[in-house]
């Protein structure tokens, strides 16, 4: 894996020369530089200091990314975490936006540098371009409604619960789903991407319970 994480940084830092070099600490990977966001004919629009950690059981866990110059406002609004490192959007949603073809260079292109577009054209404009997905709790529980198909939060629950076991249903009792359908029939076989790490499910069930 620690050939892997080097590789993949070494193509990173070709793609954007202002990161600086990757250090190992005990449980993770850092390095603290500069991210250029220029426009399409080239311009250069702002530039952000950034932190990107990842860790050593990547890709089983995502990279995360931290602004730390203080230009984006430390702000649930502005799509930053608790611990502020930058919400860049539900791991699941990652994982499918990759179409789980995971590699740093991917990641940066598909996920952090249109995240930081966003925050460039909110700090111009004072909102977000476009559609504006829920953060934390809620953008979880809207994001799972929308992969599966699910009217309720607390059907996301249930099938969350299912996948990670905490609760079982035979194949010809009552859907989950509040449908009158046998399970086998319903919910069984629907796609839930198993190849998405099942801790990622864990975790996302314990922040919608939190």
């Amino acid at each position: 894996m620690k050939n892997r994480i080097i590789s993949e940084w070494n193509e990173i830092k070709i793609a954007f020369p202002k990161l600086g070099d990757l250090y190992q600490k005990e449980n993770f990977w850092k390095s603290q530089g500069k991210i250029d966001i220029i426009d399409s004919s080239g311009i250069l629009w702002r530039t952000f200091t950034v932190k990107i950690i990842i860790p050593n059981n990547y890709p089983e866990s995502l990279p995360l990314i931290y602004e730390t110059n203080g230009d984006i406002p430390k702000e649930a609004e502005w799509h930053i975490n608790p611990d502020g490192s930058c919400c860049v959007g539900p791991n699941t949603k990652i994982y499918r936006k990759l179409e789980y073809k995971l590699t740093l260079k991917r990641w940066m292109d598909l996920i952090v540098i249109p995240y930081l577009y966003d925050q460039v054209y909110k700090l111009e404009k004072g909102e977000y371009k476009g559609k504006v997905h829920a953060h934390g709790k809620r953008g979880l529980l809207d994001d799972y409604k929308e992969w599966w198909g699910l009217e309720k939060d607390e059907l996301v629950i249930n099938k969350l619960k299912l996948i990670t076991g905490q609760i079982k249903i035979g194949r010809n009792d009552p859907c989950f789903c509040g449908k009158n359908i046998k399970y086998k029939k319903c919910h069984l076989y629907a796609k839930t991407f198993d190849n998405i790490p099942i801790h990622i499910y864990h975790k996302d069930l314990r922040s919608i319970l939190d």
